[in-house]
């Protein structure tokens, strides 16, 4: 149970970053 939040917390941080790049090319 922790273990999936935690990926869905890490998923949920790699798109973030991914649009925040996008954003500054």
């Amino acid at each position: 149970m922790f273990l999936s939040e935690c990926q869905q917390e890490l998923k949920y941080n790699m798109t973030q970053t991914k649009i925040y790049y996008s954003l500054l090319e």
